[in-house]
């Protein structure tokens, strides 16, 4: 849980998913790059990179489920399905 304007860095060492609780709206900073706004509504996912600073913009408290995963997302041109032949 995050309350109204406090702050919390992802300290994870690898980039994870995490899902909306509650509604929200934060403010996502890392290093010297221009803050970034995001709202979420409840079950919204986003990923969060690792070393974010978020704040919690909102009026209420944010729940996320944060999930760590160990590996890195598949870029795009791994998606494409595979091709099979039908008979």
């Amino acid at each position: 849980m995050i309350r109204p304007s406090e702050r919390a860095t992802i300290s994870n060492p690898t980039d994870n998913s995490s899902v909306a609780l509650t509604p929200a709206s934060f403010k996502f900073t890392k290093g010297k790059d221009k803050p970034s706004r995001l709202p979420l509504d409840t079950g919204k996912t986003e990923w969060i990179k690792q070393g974010v600073l978020i704040e919690n913009t909102g009026g209420a408290p944010a729940e996320l489920m944060r999930f760590d995963i160990k590996t890195k997302p598949l870029k795009k041109e791994q998606l494409k399905p595979r091709e099979h032949a039908h008979r």
